[in-house]
């Protein structure tokens, strides 16, 4: 599968390209026939993309294409570089610092904690959004570089409870 092809699908995993943008895209790209198994292929021909559940079908398609290491290296490195631009996304990639940190992504701590809890729990807010630049860019690059150069190592976890 090419690297074009896969940035499109974790565009779409982790939504920032919109239903009607992958439908276009979908019957543009005719080297997906050759690249993708035919059953997936057909499936995702035939969806109806302005069914309410059409992102949970492509979604349960695509994922198989993309491994978890990818999805989240790209997911993290969009949230990353959205803080570094602080541009109109850098609010919410922030607060997600946060709850990725809560959610056992410890190598968030600092920024999860230092930047991302103010603005998760604003009554406990020792800071500005405006006031955590431009420190948090330089916090921000460096978990970045971890997570291009491979620092960080993500494993999928089973929950072996739910296999008995």
């Amino acid at each position: 599968m090419t690297d074009e092809i896969k940035n499109v699908f974790l565009q779409f995993l982790v939504e920032k390209m919109s239903i009607k943008a992958f439908e276009q895209w979908l019957y543009a790209t005719s080297e997906l026939e050759k690249v993708m198994d035919d059953n997936d292929y057909l499936s995702l021909i035939s969806i109806d993309f302005d069914d309410k559940f059409a992102f949970n079908h492509i979604h349960g398609i695509i994922e198989k294409y993309i491994s978890f290491d990818e999805f989240l290296k790209f997911k993290f490195s969009m949230l990353l570089n959205d803080i570094i631009a602080h541009n109109e996304n850098s609010q919410s990639a922030i607060e997600e610092t946060y709850y990725l940190y809560c959610n056992g992504y410890k190598f968030f701590e600092n920024l999860g904690l230092n930047y991302g809890l103010d603005i998760a729990v604003p009554d406990c807010a020792t800071q500005r959004i405006d006031d955590m630049y431009p420190r948090i860019i330089d916090d921000a690059k460096q978990v970045l570089q971890w997570v291009e150069d491979d620092t960080i190592i993500f494993a999928e976890f089973m929950d072996t409870d739910s296999q008995k």
